[in-house]
This record gives structure tokens, C-alpha cells and sequence, in this order.
């Protein structure tokens, strides 16, 4: 398993270490380590997390393409 890519490195070499890395499970390990370290310092309690999430389109994204649309912004 290749250390870490040089500075300015070609992308085939990020991406085959890349590719090395998450064969080897590092990934998993990394994420298993920042885990128990939070919970070591902080305390992970996962019955007391919530999550929501909504996704909707923007206000802006009804108006079609070439048709402006006064945003409140003076002209200079």
C-alpha cells in the first residue's frame, strides 16, 4: 500500500491510492476511529439524534431562461 500521493501529483496516482485505500478498509477504519473518539470526548448518544431533511426547488428556478425577474436589487 502506496503513502501519501506528492504535492501536484498526476490524477491516475490519486486515484489508484485512492483505489488501494479503500481496499484495504480504510475508510471503515477511519470512520470506526472518529467514532469512538467522539464518543471518548464528547459522548456519542444515538437515541437522542434526529434528522430531518426536505428537498424542494428554489424560489428562482420557476422562472424560465430568458425570462428576468426583479430580484429587489437597485440598479447602480
Amino acid at each position: 500500500m502506496g503513502g501519501s500521493p506528492p504535492p501536484g501529483c498526476p490524477d491516475r496516482i490519486i486515484r489508484r491510492r485512492v483505489a488501494e485505500w479503500a481496499e484495504a478498509g480504510l475508510g471503515e477504519a477511519l470512520h470506526a476511529a472518529a467514532l469512538r473518539a467522539y464518543d471518548q470526548i464528547i459522548g456519542l448518544e444515538l437515541g437522542d439524534v434526529a434528522v430531518d431533511g426536505c428537498l424542494t426547488k428554489a424560489p428562482a428556478a420557476v422562472s424560465g431562461p430568458g425570462r428576468l425577474r426583479w430580484t429587489g436589487a437597485r440598479a447602480a
